[in-house]
């Protein structure tokens, strides 16, 4: 439900991540007063999120927010629910999350020259280094979407959740292993994010099998 209201008012991929990352913060020592009110704190959470992360003129206004909610809450109950939010998290919101640990480290570059044989084969089959990269920015949105709304994957610290999309998005293009060169990279080792690489890639499967079966469904109503 966040992602559908960080889309609905055009917001940041970092502002989405920091609002549930401040959202299961939350929720971790949430008391009872609090969660019948588990949607306005989620809005609380956005609106604090958007503010630390978005330009002046992108940040939502209360009544946009009001409106995702079907005018459930009033903008006074907005601007408690923020107060509330600020309040539970101590005022602390720089918070690590998923996607800026990912940016970093594709930014680093998540090839070495271990993988250059590799790599040269996956370009061609894909048409060029620059069809590549496409590809490439498209299973790291959707891995770190995935890592989003994967419960389990909450358990790790941001910053190996993003080693383990490093880890999927190099075997989507089946250049397996993860060199020492890129360990001392990243900081990481094979053995460190095995777990939830494996996790990872295991709803990544499950994804496409759910997308499979819709797809046939409709294949097969449309017969």
């Amino acid at each position: 439900w966040m992602r559908e209201v960080a889309a609905d008012q055009s917001l940041t991929p970092e502002t989405l991540h920091l609002s549930v990352n401040f959202f299961d913060t939350i929720l971790a020592k949430v008391h009872r007063g609090l969660k019948s009110k588990l949607q306005l704190i989620a809005m609380g959470c956005i609106l604090v999120a958007s503010k630390y992360c978005e330009a002046q003129l992108c940040i939502p206004t209360l009544a946009a927010m009001a409106e995702c909610c079907q005018d459930a809450y009033t903008t006074e109950n907005l601007k408690d629910a923020e107060w509330k939010v600020l309040k539970e998290l101590g005022w602390k919101l720089g918070y690590p999350t998923t996607f800026a640990f990912v940016e970093f480290y594709f930014q680093m570059g998540i090839y070495t020259e271990e993988d250059q044989n590799s790599l040269q084969e996956s370009q061609e089959c894909h048409g060029g280094e620059s069809a590549q990269m496409k590809v490439c920015d498209r299973h790291r949105h959707f891995f770190t979407g995935l890592c989003l709304s994967e419960y389990s994957m909450r358990k790790y610290p941001a910053s190996l959740r993003a080693a383990a999309i490093v880890a999927c998005c190099r075997q989507m293009f089946s250049i397996k292993g993860w060199p020492h060169a890129l360990a001392k990279r990243i900081r990481y080792h094979g053995k460190e994010i095995g777990q939830a690489t494996c996790e990872l890639w295991r709803a990544y499967l499950k994804s496409v099998r759910k997308n499979d079966s819709r797809k046939h469904s409709r294949m097969t109503k449309n017969q």
